[in-house]
């Protein structure tokens, strides 16, 4: 599935793989070929991610990866999330 992420163990140090290709849709646009024949495509716009939190078995009792992209607006986010990253 795409979008979802894999937390392995490779001798002592946690690898985090993502199974995809992140981005959001930004629109829709008509690209016309040579012919004159429509084509209907989505745009999209890729943005890198980062690994903004590790959750742990051994200090969370699970294992998870929190994932960012972008800097959040200081009047959108709480005390506790402006000293998250």
């Amino acid at each position: 599935m795409i979008g979802m992420t894999n937390l392995k163990q490779n001798g002592g140090e946690q690898a985090v793989k993502l199974n995809g290709l992140f981005a959001f849709k930004v629109g829709m646009s008509t690209v016309y070929t040579d012919d004159g024949v429509a084509i209907p495509v989505t745009v999209l716009k890729y943005e890198p991610w980062y690994v903004s939190q590790l959750k742990t078995a051994e200090n969370d009792g699970y294992a998870a990866v929190q994932l960012s992209c972008g800097a959040r607006k200081l009047k959108n986010s709480n005390r506790f999330c402006n000293f998250q990253l």
